[in-house]
């Protein structure tokens, strides 16, 4: 019997890996700041699009009349957008450990960690969970 398949057999007995709670909870932040990094940078992204694209429109438009119909139209898209993104970034502190506690078990399932799994088994990093650098 290989070690994937005594996983598996653990799993059957058992119903799922179990880990430290403190790790998962340190791994579920881990997860929980990098998403909000990624909504942070995409709407930085989207805002420094939208002003550049609104900056050349205004520019060819010619009456005033014109240019309050696009920038008002190009606040109003950003501002959906933008609230749009603050809603996923809420959800994903409200929901934080249903979300998470899945996607962490996945991981285990994945690497056929074995019970005793301490963060630098599952993530190959022997110094703990790291701050994104930016």
């Amino acid at each position: 019997m290989d070690f994937n398949s005594s996983i598996s057999a653990s799993i059957k007995e058992k119903g799922s890996i179990k880990m430290p709670s403190m790790e998962k909870e340190s791994m579920k932040d881990r997860l929980y700041r990098c998403d909000n990094l990624v909504i942070t940078g995409f709407m930085v992204l989207m805002w420094s699009i939208f002003s550049f694209v609104l900056w050349q429109v205004v520019s060819i438009l010619e009456t005033g009349m014109e240019r309050f119909v696009v920038i008002g139209s190009a606040l109003m898209a950003g501002s959906f957008c933008t609230a749009s993104l603050f809603a996923v970034m809420i959800h994903l502190r409200q929901k934080k450990h249903i979300i998470y506690e899945e996607d962490i078990d996945n991981l285990l399932l994945l690497r056929g960690s074995n019970t005793n799994a301490t963060f630098s088994d599952l993530t190959g990093n022997p110094d703990g969970p790291q701050e994104a650098k930016v």
